[in-house]
């Protein structure tokens, strides 16, 4: 121990000389001997000692155990009281002044050599001690976190100062308080707390746990506890030590988002402009109301309705007044059945019921006449009475169909017969059967000859860029050249060959010849990016779609990277699982995927997330009335910004005003697609764009 120094305090000269000899033995430097508390700290205030070896009855007006206490108050510095007395009321004062040695007179040198050596350690020791201490108090005093520790007893040992911040309360109130946390905190959370911090068989850090509190100024919050219990070399617990957090804002967040995919959820399953169930919730509720009729064995009635003369609406007052007339006709359509029957729009101008538990065709055959009735009064808008009927098709399940697919085909089926009887007729399917089979024998066969006859055709729809208007890309589309009819558009055929299962069959030959054109325009010069072209939903999961797609690239010499596969929303939210994994296979062959009329069905953030597109296109019924309609320009604006998040490519369907492109490129869209025209127009108008 050499270097350290030692200042003795004694008065009587021969017992100083032996405490010097057996300091200077031991190695350490006496700094001085003082007979008075006066002498004592002239030394003291020359040079601090390490250790002090203090005489009770000293000189001067003030003795060994005041000029400790002083010693012990001003400096660092132990103290060992080398004295004579050793009754009780001198072993009281003393204790007082926390000495580190207590050596009676006259001493034996070991001892006190014993009692010089252990207060020296032990005074190192307590200064390591404390400046841990020091170094935790400083941390946990800075966390922004509320800390505490517990001891076994229950009694709190700390607590930070952040524990003001969060409830308003300062340390000292909750060392005052112990109940005081108790008191703040809701009694709906309590018990759980209580029962949380009692844990006894708890190794490690606990689960957290959620509660609320009352702040000081009544503003309530929420608080989540982490706490660790504590145990000792001999595993006995010494205490609870944990943090408490403020997540008041975290959790109004949750309840932001909870409340957000709440809407989300309804959005998603419920038409935007009706509030009807849309598709997906129609599914669900048709697949339990065919279950239950099994097993209960009861018939479910199904009403295929389209309203007579709506088209002339939106034709001749524009879309404004036909979404108003859809919203009253929905509200009629829900008035006129029970609270177990489901009314659902489909799209457009047609809505479909489904009726719960009835005992005969009889039944709906009743609802048909009260919707009919229902219908008959004038629709105001304004001050425009607006006249509409409907025309419904009527089907019955188990008769008429054992599935929603079937018996959907066979009430539409019917619908179009109730519509050749003319306007505001209902007709059941059975009643027409025969025909109706037919009818769709005779579409089978135009389409399967259409084929064959090369009666299909390819318009394509020029994509721009919004920055510099340049050329990017074009969509295929196939139409019906049909012989007696005209131009068909695709609306007008494909969901019957997709229901007549043709879908394969076009998909493929629309593909092979999109890839033919590309080639032919590439090589004339006509600079365009990506061709893409629509899948059928029916399409996308089958497991050798990506086989034949790759075939028709390698035959066709069309890289992969230009071309680009477009699905609907529909079919993101359909199947999540198997539908990410036809996606992925489609999208290791190099070829891009994008989801067209984005917005229509609202598939959720997270599917959205998931599944490997590269584009969005947003619904054109959203940007049609852009410009007019603060509810639309929210709408695209948040689609706009949610794919350029996720580093999606946006284009927006149908634009060609240019007012509407500068409102577009405004707000992040990217690109913009027009209207479709052939491929001889296509090169001609845009060759040299």
């Amino acid at each position: 121990m050499s270097g350290q120094s030692i200042l003795l305090v004694e008065d009587e000269a021969i017992t100083a000389l032996d405490e010097k000899e057996v300091v200077e033995g031991l190695g350490y430097v006496v700094t001085g001997i003082a007979s008075s508390a006066e002498e004592a700290w002239e030394h003291i205030e020359k040079k601090c000692p390490d250790l002090v070896l203090m005489d009770i009855v000293i000189k001067g007006g003030v003795d060994g155990i005041e000029l400790a206490e002083q010693i012990r108050q001003r400096y660092d510095v132990p103290v060992v009281f080398v004295t004579a007395y050793c009754d009780q009321a001198f072993v009281e004062r003393a204790k007082l002044t926390e000495p580190f040695g207590y050596v009676i007179k006259p001493f034996d040198r070991r001892s006190l050599a014993s009692n010089i050596e252990i207060a020296i350690y032990k005074h190192r020791i307590d200064q390591k001690l404390r400046k841990s201490e020091e170094h935790f108090h400083t941390v946990a005093d800075s966390t922004y976190d509320w800390d505490y520790w517990v001891d076994a007893d229950g009694i709190l040992v700390y607590t930070s100062p952040s524990c003001e911040r969060i409830t308003g309360y300062d340390p000292d109130a909750f060392y005052r308080n112990p109940q005081l946390l108790e008191g703040i905190v809701h009694p709906d959370d309590l018990s759980a707390l209580v029962a949380y911090d009692n844990q006894e068989e708890c190794h490690g850090v606990i689960e957290p746990i959620e509660f609320r509190i009352t702040t000081r100024t009544g503003e309530e919050r929420w608080i989540e506890r982490v706490a660790q219990r504590v145990y000792g070399a001999n595993g006995i617990s010494l205490g609870l030590r944990g943090t408490n957090r403020n997540i008041t804002k975290s959790k109004a967040n949750e309840e932001k988002l909870r409340q957000s995919q709440v809407r989300m959820d309804h959005l998603a399953h419920h038409d935007q402009l009706t509030g009807l169930p849309n598709r997906l919730l129609l599914g669900a509720r048709f697949k339990l109301s065919l279950e239950q009729a099994k097993r209960e064995n009861h018939s479910v009635g199904v009403l295929f309705i389209d309203l007579d003369g709506f088209k002339p609406v939106n034709d001749n007052y524009g879309h404004d007044v036909g979404d108003q007339v859809l919203t009253q006709i929905a509200a009629r359509l829900n008035g006129c059945v029970r609270a177990e029957d489901t009314v659902a729009r489909l799209g457009g101008d047609e809505f479909l019921v489904v009726m719960e538990k009835i005992n005969d065709g009889k039944d709906a055959a009743l609802l048909a006449s009260k919707i009919q009735a229902e219908l008959a009064p004038p629709v105001l808008v304004g001050e425009k009475q607006l006249s509409l009927t409907g025309s419904i098709g009527i089907c019955i399940h188990p008769q008429d169909g054992k599935d929603m697919d079937t018996l959907l085909c066979n009430a539409d089926a019917a619908m179009y017969l109730a519509k050749q009887k003319g306007p505001g007729n209902y007709c059941f399917y059975a009643d027409e059967y025969c025909n109706g089979a037919n009818d769709r024998a005779n579409m089978h066969a135009e389409l399967q000859c259409a084929l064959n006859r090369h009666e299909f055709i390819l318009s394509y729809k020029p994509q721009f860029d919004l920055a510099d208007g340049g050329l990017v890309a074009a969509e295929a589309q196939i139409c019906w050249q049909h012989p007696e009819k005209g131009l068909l558009q695709p609306t007008h055929f494909l969901p019957l060959a997709d229901r007549l299962g043709l879908m394969s069959e076009l998909n493929d030959w629309a593909l092979r010849q999109a890839c033919v054109q590309w080639m032919e325009w590439q090589a004339s010069g006509l600079e365009l990016g990506q061709m893409a072209v629509n899948l059928a939903e029916s399409q996308v999961g089958d497991t050798q779609l990506a086989s034949r797609i790759g075939g028709i690239l390698q035959a066709t010499g069309c890289p992969p990277e230009k071309l680009e596969l477009e699905v609907s929303e529909v079919f993101v939210i359909r199947d999540m699982e198997a539908d990410t994994c036809a996606l992925a296979r489609l999208s290791e062959l190099g070829v891009g995927i994008a989801i067209e009329r984005f917005g229509k069905d609202y598939c959720s953030l997270k599917q959205l997330g998931q599944i490997p597109i590269n584009k969005l296109k947003i619904n054109p019924e959203l940007t049609r009335h852009v410009l007019d309609s603060p509810a639309d320009q929210k709408i695209v604006g948040a689609i706009i910004a949610l794919a350029n998040s996720l580093h999606f490519k946006v284009i927006a369907e149908e634009i060609e005003d240019e007012e509407q492109k500068m409102f577009l490129a405004s707000i992040g869209c990217a690109q913009v697609q027009g209207m479709p025209m052939t491929a001889e127009d296509f090169s001609t108008n845009l060759g040299s764009k």
